[in-house]
């Protein structure tokens, strides 16, 4: 019976090699093993289980087990028992487990294999009470962006025309003094502009917009700041006489 029992421990021991991570064939350590830490998984042929986690931890003859996926989008919690310090079963049908000398594999009775990673395990373990299991972790919370309101361009106030009543020497384009003499002045309520050529003479009204001047000649002018020279679009200058 024995002879029987040490075969078949062999025979697990030998499976364990097929595992592409290398485990440590020291010999067997009395006393039992605390098998917490982080496992990665390992099918029958060897094979790796990528993008799922093991994590383990010990309290007394109790075993809490949870496998959670990398990211941490599905958890499954289970219980399980330890004896002899070595053996890991669970009461209800689910297989066991035996681990190794070195605490760093456990051979399943399914044939697969878990590989300790780590003898560590999340912060969240260590903030929890004994009979609770960490939460997978919170997906952030986005704010939706905030469009800034644009700042209103502000409007400069209306430009308002001086007092540019008066008699004014005419300047032709290229500079002369024109032989006309001009006048403004208000005419029924409406600004005027008058151009005396001896006993001729030409006039034409007006309308004045934010400062500039529109009149009937089809020309426009525009008053100094001091208001003594209106300069026209047809390059002619008026100029207020004292």
């Amino acid at each position: 019976m024995k002879t029987l029992i040490f075969c078949i421990l062999m025979l697990l021991v030998s499976c364990g090699a097929a595992v592409s991570q290398p485990v440590s064939q020291t010999s067997t350590v009395p006393g039992s093993i605390d098998p917490t830490g982080t496992w990665l998984i390992y099918q029958n042929d060897g094979s790796l289980v990528t993008g799922s986690l093991i994590f383990v931890r010990q309290r007394g003859d109790i075993i809490d087990i949870i496998s959670d996926t990398a990211d941490g989008t599905a958890a499954e919690n289970r219980t399980a028992y330890i004896r002899n310090g070595r053996l890991i079963y669970f009461d209800a049908p689910g297989g066991s487990a035996a681990i190794d000398a070195t605490g760093s594999r456990m051979d399943w009775s399914n044939g697969t294999k878990w590989v300790r990673q780590s003898k560590s395990l999340p912060d969240a373990f260590a903030v929890r009470h004994s009979d609770k299991w960490p939460s997978p972790p919170a997906k952030p919370t986005v704010k939706p962006a905030v469009t800034p309101t644009p700042t209103p361009t502000p409007t400069p106030p209306e430009k308002v025309l001086p007092d540019i009543t008066g008699t004014y020497t005419i300047y032709k384009a290229n500079g002369l003094v024109d032989a006309g003499v001009g006048s403004v002045f208000y005419e029924t309520g409406v600004l005027t502009f008058k151009v005396t050529e001896g006993r001729a003479f030409r006039k034409a009204t007006s309308f004045v917009n934010n400062g500039v001047i529109s009149t009937g000649w089809s020309t426009t002018g525009t008053v100094s700041n001091d208001g003594k020279t209106i300069t026209w679009s047809d390059k002619t200058k008026w100029v207020r006489r004292p």
